[in-house]
């Protein structure tokens, strides 16, 4: 049961190490990806993103929560050995110590990844607004210089016009004149 249980938890554990790897990969720099920004490829990655953080996360919970309740179990059968008797309490603590550390010292691992991977998610979700808001200004800039064009031009169409309108009237002063 003890070694079922571990195997159960080493697949876990490096199940959510391959998802982290993962995330890891793909939340390097959007540049070195040729990641052109918030497009409807960007999207899905952002998808596909929060979809791996949501397993990873579960992943991790699901493994805390069971090594908790290991945990409380082994801490439970402590206690119900030490009302037994001396003896009987130095031998289930002289078997179950050395799980009891394990177990805590991977309970810290599994918060910590979780803790990680929740920043993860967070930083990229503000990457991700902060992409969106730059998307934005550059369609607002590039409309407002398409709006900069086109009044340059009609000026310049104005501009040669009055000046045709100059040289007839000059023409026709001279032919009168």
């Amino acid at each position: 049961s003890l070694q079922a249980k571990e195997a159960r938890m080493r697949a876990m554990s490096s199940a959510a190490q391959k998802l982290q790897a993962e995330v890891d990969i793909s939340t390097t720099s959007p540049a070195s990806r040729g990641d052109t920004g918030a497009t409807g490829a960007g999207q899905n990655d952002v998808e596909e993103l929060r979809e791996k953080y949501g397993r990873i996360l579960q992943s991790l919970e699901s493994e805390k929560s069971e090594l908790a309740a290991e945990r409380d179990g082994l801490l439970a059968a402590l206690a119900a050995a030490s009302r037994q008797g001396d003896d009987v309490r130095r031998q289930v603590e002289k078997k179950n110590r050395g799980r009891l550390v394990e177990l805590e010292k991977r309970l810290k691992e599994v918060q910590r990844q979780a803790s990680k991977t929740q920043e993860s998610a967070r930083l990229r979700a503000k990457s991700d607004q902060a992409a969106t808001a730059l998307q934005a200004d550059i369609q607002r800039l590039r409309a407002a210089r398409v709006e900069l064009v086109r009044r340059m031009e009609r000026a310049a169409k104005d501009g040669i016009a009055t000046q045709r309108e100059a040289e007839r009237a000059l023409q026709a002063a001279r032919k009168d004149g």
